[in-house]
């Protein structure tokens, strides 16, 4: 069944909660709660919303909003649109090393590495030339 949309004035209170889908993780550690932090600062900042409370767990996250005049839907989606951005550079550069190590240092066709990873061939391709460029930066 639906949720009935959510009343929004100015200067109303909100008990906002964020989850991870199925319960996943949206903070593996304390950079990315503080990443987090850093990004709700400049945005109710810019929005002139009011955070009284929160509390950051591993996969949800509850907040105590006064909103604005800028409408809440506008607050988060604002909020939770670079939520994972980071991270997600840490995982490219993370299956980009493997996919290097895999391919050039282990011996192991692209094919192999790309059913493994869920990957396409061309994509395993881009991924060992950039942890190519990786570890040559890194000596």
């Amino acid at each position: 069944m639906p949720r009935h949309a959510r009343l929004d004035a100015p200067s109303a209170l909100h008990h906002i909660i964020i989850r991870g889908i199925e319960c996943r993780i949206i903070f593996r550690d304390d950079l990315d709660k503080e990443r987090f932090i850093a990004r709700m600062e400049k945005v109710f900042i810019e929005t002139a919303t009011l955070c009284y409370a929160w509390t950051l767990l591993s996969n949800h996250a509850h907040f105590l909003f006064k909103t604005g005049t800028v409408p809440l839907h506008t607050v988060m989606s604002r909020l939770l649109t670079g939520l994972r951005l980071p991270s997600t550079s840490r995982i490219v550069a993370v299956r980009s090393l493997f996919c290097f190590r895999a391919a050039r240092e282990e011996g192991h066709p692209a094919t192999t590495v790309a059913l493994y990873l869920g990957m396409t061939q061309p994509g395993v391709g881009y991924a060992v030339d950039r942890g190519k460029e990786m570890v040559q930066s890194m000596s």
